[in-house]
Parts: C-alpha cells; sequence; structure tokens
C-alpha cells in the first residue's frame, strides 16, 4: 500500500503552523466539510468525482498466467464513474473533459499531473498568495491541510488516510478564472481501485 511522507520543508512563516491564531478554525467530518470560513477565507467543497477500477473478474480465472495479464490490463486502465448516467449533468466532470482529463465515462490518469510536495503557493487572479500545508494528523489518521493568507488560516480535513501518497493539482474547474484545489483520495476496496478527486473552491474576503 502507498506510504505518506515525512515533512522535509517548511515554507516561509511556518513556525506558526502549529499555533492556532485567532482566526484559525480546526474543521473536521467527512471529506472535511462543505463548507469552512474564517476573517479573510472561505473553502468550499464544492463537489466530487469518483471513480474505480475494478478487478472483480479476476475471481472467474482460474490460470495463473490468465490471472496476471488481467491485472496488468486492469493496473493500465482508466478508472471510470461510479454512475456513467451523471456524466451529462456533472459540471466537473464537463470541465475535467474540457481540460482532456475525461473521456466517455473514463478518467484519462496519465493526463493528471499531480503535485506532491506538502508545502505549495497559489496565486489567484487578482494577485493575492495563498500558502497550503499538507500534514498527517496522527489524532484523526487522515490527511489535513492548511491553508494561510495575510493573518489568517484555516485547517481542513480532506479524510484521505496516511497509507496513500500525496496528490493533488490546481485546475480550474469551476467557472470564475480562480484555480480550485483538485485532491485525490486513491484507495483498494472490495477488488477495486477507488479515485476521489475532491475539489476545494477557496475564496479571500
Amino acid at each position: 500500500m502507498k506510504q505518506y511522507f515525512i515533512i522535509a520543508a517548511f515554507f516561509a512563516g511556518a513556525p506558526f503552523l502549529f499555533s492556532c491564531s485567532p482566526q484559525s478554525k480546526r474543521i473536521e467530518g467527512d471529506y472535511g466539510t462543505e463548507m469552512a470560513a474564517s476573517k479573510y477565507l472561505q473553502v468550499e467543497l464544492s463537489g466530487k468525482v469518483l471513480l474505480r477500477r475494478t478487478y472483480a473478474s479476476i475471481q472467474s480465472i482460474r490460470d495463473e498466467k490468465e490471472r496476471e495479464a488481467y491485472l496488468d490490463k486492469q493496473q493500465a486502465s482508466n478508472p471510470e464513474l461510479y454512475n456513467a448516467l451523471c456524466i451529462k449533468d456533472s459540471i466537473l466532470i464537463k470541465q475535467f473533459a474540457a481540460l482532456g482529463l475525461m473521456k466517455d465515462n473514463g478518467f484519462l490518469i496519465n493526463n493528471f499531473k499531480p503535485q506532491t510536495t506538502d508545502t505549495c503557493s497559489l496565486l489567484t487572479e487578482l494577485g493575492e498568495k495563498l500558502q497550503f500545508y499538507f500534514y498527517s494528523d496522527s489524532a484523526t489518521g487522515k490527511i489535513w491541510f492548511n491553508i494561510f493568507y495575510k493573518s489568517d488560516s484555516l485547517q481542513i480535513n480532506t479524510d484521505a488516510t496516511t497509507l496513500q501518497k500525496l496528490d493533488y493539482a490546481f485546475l480550474d474547474v469551476i467557472p470564475g478564472g480562480n484555480k480550485e484545489l483538485v485532491f485525490l483520495d486513491d484507495y483498494y476496496l472490495m477488488n477495486g481501485d477507488n479515485f476521489d478527486f475532491l475539489v476545494f473552491e477557496i475564496k479571500t474576503k
């Protein structure tokens, strides 16, 4: 199973990562929260794109070489939407397709180029600088991220376990010009690999 990383570096101003300012708020719950707000920041889980790569047919294959060939084929395949009917209605799926990440019901996983560092920054359309710090929370066993703007910060629970590597990207998938945080929570479950793409919309005040 994938292993989480050890924190290697901090961005400037990191000493107050572990001390919550009066504006800082710690948010918990499944997939973080639908919305979290503080004095200068607002973070909303605007949507999810749920996909799966299945290995279910292996149970009916008896020949060892055929089983290995099947596994190789499936592991190289693109995950597909849980419910193919939602492709017509989801704005996120349409935006993923416009970015070259979706074709029919499949997610073109090799076209997704994630960032993997635990610290990064993002400039908004107005030139405002947001700083991010991803970390493993020992109390919950989940991957969280801190977002910093001016003297403000928010702590968000992604609900992804710390047994996976860190994968995320900043993509413009919600109309408005600013990029959203697209976080990948991928994990094995009952004869298949799940790929949950969580889209966090970030607004400044």
